[in-house]
């Protein structure tokens, strides 16, 4: 569950307002709010921001992170995506690592192209459409493990992988 607000930095905030209606309708629901699992994320771009506001849910004071993972995918408060590239191209790594293994062991080429269309790919492109735009040049290129068209097909032909 997701709570947001867009207001000016003079107008008082209402997220608490609406942090007390969900956890008002939670318990009407027979349903709890796992305190641990809640984190504030805040999206502030001035040059100095003011102190974040205080969310509580009940007695507990929701902590203010840097970042968060949503769906998979991980948001940072300056809206960069850094640390998600870090963490899909360190898994497409080990599945890498996986499809070389395979190679060695005699996996023919065609067997080669289904593993990674299977494993591989879809590690590189989840959610695509979501974070692939707002990435630098350097963090596009860090993300593709074969910068040539249609190399992945040669390289299992050719057992380079």
């Amino acid at each position: 569950m997701s709570l947001s607000e867009s207001r000016h930095v003079t107008k008082p905030t209402s997220i608490q307002d609406d942090m007390d209606a969900l956890a008002r309708w939670t318990e009407e629901n027979h349903m709890t709010l796992n305190t641990s699992k809640c984190r504030v994320l805040l999206f502030c771009f001035m040059r100095n921001p003011p102190p974040p506001p205080e969310i509580t849910v009940g007695p507990t004071q929701l902590e203010v992170v840097d970042f968060a993972r949503i769906l998979g995918v991980i948001m940072q408060n300056n809206l960069k995506w850094t640390k998600h590239v870090v963490m899909i191209v360190g898994r497409s790594s080990s599945r890498l690592f996986m499809l070389r293994t395979l190679r060695k062991q005699g996996l023919d080429s065609h067997d080669l192209v289904l593993v990674y269309i299977g494993f591989v790919r879809p590690v590189l492109e989840y959610a695509c459409q979501v974070w692939h735009p707002g990435l630098t040049v350097a963090e596009s290129e860090s993300i593709d493990p074969f910068p040539n068209t249609g190399a992945i097909l040669n390289l299992a032909r050719a057992r380079v992988i």
